[in-house]
């Protein structure tokens, strides 16, 4: 890789283990191509990493310096919008003033630039195009990733939207074209989500029959899909009402042994459903205490 670019920018060198950077100041990060290379044929590695280089290449001006947001026409940035969601430990200047939609996930924007992830700011965004059009524009090419995703029904009334691509998770903000499209329960009450990385998302509509059973089986999928991804996201459980309302349903627990603990104010919805599996942990007498839930 380290070749091909020194072939457009000459005096490119490593910057890190992961990272190169040009003479001009550009940074190109290697997490992402080393992840699609480890899941592709060796034979056909020099057309994967071709494809890699001229998606990175899109970013840098001619002169090697990245490309700046007034580099793209209107159009292109329209077309180009898409909704992220990170975890807000992340350390990425574009991203420090954008809002947590709930505890443990803050939603993005960011411009799609032939797989080349580029984050935004939504300000300078709005100050541009205005926010409706912004807006507008991220949640419609949000069609764009759900028709490239996979959706499994898991059984237990879970729904596993999955693909490889980081804009997955942020589907969670279409879930009414996400329920159309691909035939899944819209109920009163709502979803419970989880969200264990940024290239997958859980669903477990609140339908009636729906138990704790099915939500142990969906805390299940989701703990372990946390606990080996490449792009963690959050182990916490949320509601989000039939109106797009988010409320979590957990937060982060004191222990490796205890990774999760209930919330005492919970949607009427979770109750009615789940009244046993979310009594709060600690008033549990000692030997009955809800290890199988949260101790896994």
């Amino acid at each position: 890789m380290l070749r091909q670019v020194c072939l457009r920018f000459p005096g490119s060198r490593l910057d890190s283990p992961v990272s190169l950077r040009t003479p001009q100041g550009a940074r190109l990060v290697l997490h992402r191509i080393a992840a699609c290379l480890a899941r592709t044929e060796r034979e056909l590695w020099e057309e994967a990493l071709g494809h890699h280089i001229s998606a990175l290449m899109a970013a840098v001006r001619p002169d090697g310096m990245p490309r700046e947001l007034e580099d793209y026409s209107d159009e292109e940035v329209l077309g180009a919008l898409r909704l992220r969601l990170v975890p807000p430990s992340r350390d990425i200047p574009a991203e420090a003033d954008e809002p947590e939609i709930a505890p443990g996930l803050r939603l993005t924007r960011v411009m799609d630039i032939d797989g080349l992830l580029v984050s935004q700011p939504s300000a300078r965004l709005y100050e541009r195009l205005g926010e409706e059009r912004v807006d507008a524009a991220a949640l419609a090419n949000a069609r764009i990733v759900l028709d490239r995703a996979e959706h499994v029904d898991a059984g237990e009334g879970i729904h596993l939207i999955g693909s490889d691509s980081m804009l997955t998770a942020a589907l969670a903000m279409s879930l009414t074209e996400v329920c159309q499209q691909r035939s899944i329960p819209h109920p009163p009450d709502g979803f419970v989500l989880t969200l264990p990385e940024q290239e997958s998302l859980g669903i477990l509509p609140l339908a009636e029959g729906v138990d704790e059973a099915h939500l142990n089986a969906l805390l299940t999928w989701s703990l372990t899909r946390w606990a080996r991804a490449e792009h963690p996201l959050s182990a916490l459980l949320y509601h989000v009402s039939a109106d797009g309302s988010w409320s979590p349903l957990t937060a982060p627990g004191p222990s490796i042994e205890r990774p999760l603990i209930t919330l005492r104010d919970l949607p009427e919805p979770i109750w009615r459903h789940f009244a046993w599996f979310f009594t709060p942990y600690d008033e549990y007498p000692p030997d009955a205490l809800p290890g199988m839930a949260f101790g896994l």
